[in-house]
């Protein structure tokens, strides 16, 4: 197909079948973003007010409909289309039809990819996907629907490749909402007037319908009927009327009591979920050999069966918020369970010593379990255990002996135990008149968690937030592997990173919030991605040599961080480089030494009181930046004052490539609003804007000047163009107060007669706009936009 094409021809291929484009090695792939909300809604209005914005009364109404259609702009325009010139009445009235049928339009274009699936296997597991396991964890959903008889894995593999279905970062299914909708038609036109004949029923008024007559069939696969506490009053449901549903492997029920035996209840149950359960265990003729999963969360449950019942087939067991449970279930009858997830049973007091019978367990949750004095010896003998989360189990006085040794163990979450005493070198020195006291006064109830009882050398992701871990708390035997990739040390009292996890060769993610004691991060290894808020004594954070950020979280009120390696660095002016200074136009720093100023940073959302700082930033678009605000508005006598009344002014770089550029930018701030501004650089030779916000700037005292001084230096040909180094400053000047002109420019300092290339340089500091919007404005989004501001969400330049 290339040789139809001219040399350097761009092809752009769309296609609902991403398996296609894997002929083409070098086909480059873009995932089409669905449109925001504010987009959504200008373009539904276009369709259905033939404006920009709808009318007031329309507004709820419009804001239901945009989120039902989840950015998808075939939708927003054929629904506005339809609405068009109806009053609010019918308006309500087919937002209500819309929930529960999709406009048929739109129902036949998305069905084409449906239709497109290969074979009835992925079709049935998309529609299984569609009426009950949206949301769901990936690696939950395979193990129920394998037993169900389909080939799950490959199956969504094929659902993704036709776009009709997502993964999101915590491997749980995502279906937009018109694709579900689409899904769930098929199914209602099966049977549009008898729902009992349908093979999937995931709308409750269906459910109770079909439950209430008792006109169930042999058809139905899947029910569910998940009442509110309003309507639960409403069901009256008998067990009899599931006698006729023989294949039914799916119930979901929420808030529903069933009265009846359960002997001729359907026997090839896959999944129960029966939250609200109201009995303290399942009735005796339950059918429960063919369970793969259970979910009864915020039940009244005490025991999961009586006597000997059988849970043979029962992979996951899910017993959440069940307060009323003091003890486990005897896992001789669940010995193929891999996942238990007891989340907050608050009277859970004893996990039954059986549990080692279940010896393919890979997954146990028992957050928050707060009466839980120990976890059982035979834990230890779970090889396949991979996770394991024992957070909020404040009770807890004690590891088993061999916990150490569980080599299988990958992720491990302690969030609020208490580790302080794990160094026991605090108790070895305590003098001979405290042990006296201690022998003779009361015995006091303290933990005896110990960090070294941990098996670190195979965990890949901790999380010890609130453990009250101070720097002392770490024995010094402790180690951790260096294949360690996540870790979480948030609202602990550390002051340094510990020694420990000094020889981790890269990690994935390090997070520490709320750190209160927190001073220095120190020749950090290889992060991907540091999460650091609240820490107000953090001063400094570095990489190993070579090393440099990746990704980071904002450190927003760290407020008196100073320095992140690679990113900006804040230093008091006695201290900088003397030619840096000069090359700003400043000789008289021992009088700045004395002037004070309120000093904002937008990386940590906090103001620093501090004599005259310099500010530098390195790496933004390959450029070094040095910054110097001052109050007042004295300018360097070497710049060329000038004024233009003109939006812009263009300065020409000739015969040379820019490397270096002075900028002195005079500024007043809006009292009482967010004020942030942009100097943005428009390549005009090249059609390229470059954005840039700084990181810190100088507020002025009441209705006083500030003065900025920065010093570019350029590493790349981004901003100007030509052959030549330059190897001085290129001294430009703008002064230009806030109220008056919303931008102000760079000046042409010289014009020779030949050029190479021409820049033209924005100070953008009024309005009430977003950078965005003037961007749009001015350049109308024909040249591509690099930032190098902070990252946060857009904000009223002022």
């Amino acid at each position: 197909m290339r040789e139809w094409f001219h040399l350097g021809s761009k092809i752009i291929i769309t296609t609902r079948n991403v398996h296609l484009l894997e002929a083409y090695e070098h086909c480059t792939r873009y995932a089409i973003k669905t449109m925001n909300s504010d987009d959504s809604l200008e373009l539904f209005s276009w369709h259905a007010f033939r404006d920009s914005s709808p009318p007031e009364c329309y507004i709820e109404h419009s804001k239901r409909i945009i989120k039902q259609c989840e950015g998808l702009p075939l939708a927003l325009k054929v629904l506005g289309a339809s609405l068009r010139g109806k009053n609010v009445d019918v308006w309500r009235s087919a937002i209500g039809k819309l929930e529960i049928i999709p406009h048929s339009k739109i129902q036949k274009i998305l069905r084409v990819s449906y239709d497109s699936l290969q074979d009835d296997l992925d079709r049935n597991l998309f529609l299984e996907i569609a009426c009950f396991f949206s949301g769901e964890a990936k690696s939950f959903v395979v193990r129920v629907l394998d037993e169900c008889g389909y080939y799950t894995l490959i199956g969504i593999e094929n659902l993704i490749d036709r776009c009709l279905l997502t993964i999101d970062k915590y491997e749980n299914l995502r279906m937009h909402y018109l694709v579900q909708s689409m899904g769930r038609e098929i199914i209602r036109q099966q049977s549009p007037r008898d729902p009992g004949q349908r093979s999937r029923l995931w709308y409750w008024k269906d459910s109770l319908e079909v439950l209430e007559d008792e006109t169930g069939t042999r058809a139905i696969e899947g029910l569910a009927m998940e009442m509110s506490t309003i309507n639960a009053c409403r069901a009256e449901v008998r067990t009899k009327a599931f006698s006729p549903m023989q294949k039914l492997r799916i119930l979901k029920l929420n808030n529903v009591q069933l009265s009846g035996g359960y002997k001729d209840f359907p026997r090839n149950l896959k999944w129960l979920c029966w939250h609200k359960y109201t009995l303290r265990s399942l009735p005796n003729d339950f059918p429960s050999s063919s369970l793969v999963a259970i979910d009864m969360q915020n039940s009244k449950l005490q025991i999961l069966g009586e006597g000997n019942k059988g849970f043979g087939s029962l992979k996951s067991l899910n017993l959440s918020h069940c307060h009323d449970i003091v003890r486990t279930p005897d896992f001789a009858n669940c010995f193929a369970l891999e996942e238990l997830i007891l989340e907050h049973c608050a009277n859970l007091v004893e996990i039954d010593e059986s549990i080692g019978v279940a010896e393919g367990l890979a997954l146990i949750n028992l957050k928050d379990c707060s009466l839980l004095k120990k976890l059982p010896e035979r834990l230890c003998m779970l090889k396949l255990l991979e996770t394991l989360n024992i957070s909020g189990c404040s009770s807890l006085g004690m590891f088993p002996a061999e916990m150490r040794k569980m080599e299988s163990l990958k992720v491990f979450h302690a969030d609020g135990l208490d580790f302080s005493n794990s160094n026991n070198k605090t108790q070895q020195n305590e003098s001979w008149r405290e042990f006296i006291r201690g022998l003779v006064s009361k015995p006091k109830i303290s933990s005896q968690l110990s960090l070294n009882s941990l098996p670190c050398y195979s965990i890949t992701r901790l999380s010890l937030r609130n453990c009250n871990l101070h720097d002392s708390s770490f024995p010094k035997d402790f180690r951790v592997a260096p294949s360690l990739e996540y870790l979480d040390l948030s609202y602990n009292p550390v002051r340094f990173l510990p020694d420990c996890f000094k020889g981790l060769k890269e990690v994935k993610r390090l997070t520490l919030y709320y750190c209160s004691q927190l001073q220095l991060l120190e020749d950090l290894p290889k992060i991907d991605e540091l999460e650091l808020k609240y820490c107000p004594l953090l001063e400094k954070v570095t990489m190993k040599r070579g090393l440099y950020l990746r990704n980071f979280v904002l450190p927003w009120r760290c407020k008196k961080l100073l320095e992140m390696d690679g990113i900006f660095k804040i230093v008091p002016i006695g201290e900088i480089d003397s030619d840096l200074i000069n090359s700003c136009g400043i000789y008289d720093v021992e009088f700045m030494k004395t002037i004070k100023i309120r000093l904002y940073n937008l990386y940590t959302y906090s103001e620093l009181k501090c004599p005259i700082q310099g500010v530098h930033e390195y790496g933004w678009s390959k450029t070094n930046l040095f910054s110097i605000f001052y109050p007042g508005k004295s300018v360097p006598t070497w710049f060329t004052s000038q004024e233009s009344d003109m939006s812009s002014i263009s300065f020409i770089i000739s015969h040379s490539k820019l490397r270096y550029l002075n900028t002195c930018i005079v500024y007043k701030l809006n009292p009482g609003r967010n004020n942030y501004f942009h100097v943005i650089f428009h390549n005009m030779t090249k059609d390229k804007v470059i954005v840039y916000r700084p990181v810190c700037y100088g507020i002025p005292e009441g209705d006083e000047y500030m003065t900025w001084l920065s010093h570019w230096k350029f590493s790349s040909h981004k901003v100007g163009l030509g052959e030549e180094d330059v190897h001085s400053a290129k001294r430009q000047k703008i002064q230009q107060t806030c109220e008056e002109i919303s931008q102000s420019v760079i000046p042409v300092e010289v014009q020779p007669r030949a050029y190479y290339g021409t820049t033209r340089v924005y100070f953008i500091g009024c309005g009430v706009t977003t950078i965005d919007s003037w961007l749009e404005r001015y350049f109308e989004k024909r040249v591509p936009v690099e930032t190098g501001e902070p990252l946060s969400p857009d904000c009223e330049l002022d």
